[in-house]
C-alpha cells in the first residue's frame, strides 16, 4: 500500500521536472496513469497524466471547475478480455454533476485500455485505487506541464479490480492488440458512457 500522506501545498506544478514524453512512440493524446515522486518523504505514487498535443490542451488546463469523472468496464473479446477506463471532464457551463443517465456533452474525454493479464498495466491501477488523492497533470504541446491538480479519490476504481482478477483466471489473452481492435470496432466513445 502506498503512503497516502500528502502535505498539501508543498509542491507546485511549476517546480516539477518535465517528463520525457518522447519515450512514448506514437502517443499523441489520452490519459495515462504513471509513477511519479512528488515528495521523497511521501514516496512513490501513481499520477494521472492528461495529454493533448494540440492547442486544445490550454483550454483543458484552464478548465474551472476541473471536474474529472471516470467510467470503467470489462469486456470479453474473442482475442481476450479488455478493461477500459473512460476519463472525462465536465463542460464548464454545465451546472450538473455527470451521471450515467443524465449527462450533457463532456468538455473532453480520454480512453485508456488495459490488458488484465499484464501486471505492468494493472498494478498502477491498484495503486491509484488505493491513494487518498489523485494528482493530475495536464500536458500540452512540447511536453509542457500546463496544470497540476490534487483531487480527492472518489472514483471507485477499486470496484472493478475483483472483476479484473476473475477475468484473468477465466479468460486467456490471445492478443491484446487484436482484443483492443475488436473492442474499438464494436463500441464507439458514446457507447462507453452508457456501458453496463
Amino acid at each position: 500500500m502506498l503512503n497516502n500522506k500528502w502535505r498539501h501545498g508543498k509542491t507546485s506544478w511549476e517546480s516539477l521536472e518535465p517528463f520525457p514524453w518522447t519515450n512514448l512512440p506514437g502517443f499523441s493524446s489520452g490519459a495515462l496513469p504513471m509513477p511519479v515522486m512528488l515528495d521523497p518523504e511521501v514516496g512513490r505514487e501513481i499520477a494521472l497524466y492528461i495529454i493533448d498535443y494540440t492547442s486544445f490542451a490550454r483550454q483543458i488546463a484552464a478548465l474551472r471547475p476541473f471536474h474529472l469523472s471516470l467510467k470503467t468496464g470489462l469486456v470479453s473479446c474473442q482475442a481476450g478480455p479488455i478493461l477500459f477506463l473512460l476519463f472525462w471532464l465536465s463542460h464548464p457551463r454545465s451546472r450538473w454533476l455527470p451521471t450515467l443517465r443524465s449527462r450533457s456533452e463532456p468538455f473532453a474525454a480520454f480512453e485508456y485500455f488495459v490488458n488484465p493479464h499484464d501486471p505492468s498495466m494493472t498494478e498502477p491501477l491498484r495503486d491509484l485505487a488505493n491513494q487518498s488523492y489523485w494528482h493530475v497533470f495536464v500536458i500540452g504541446p512540447g511536453d509542457e506541464t500546463l496544470n497540476f491538480l490534487e483531487l480527492p479519490n472518489n472514483y471507485g476504481l477499486e470496484t472493478v479490480l475483483p472483476d479484473v482478477d476473475r477475468a484473468v483466471s477465466t479468460f486467456p489473452m490471445v492478443s491484446f492488440d487484436a482484443a483492443k481492435a475488436e473492442f474499438q470496432a464494436r463500441y464507439t466513445l458514446d457507447d462507453l458512457f452508457t456501458f453496463d
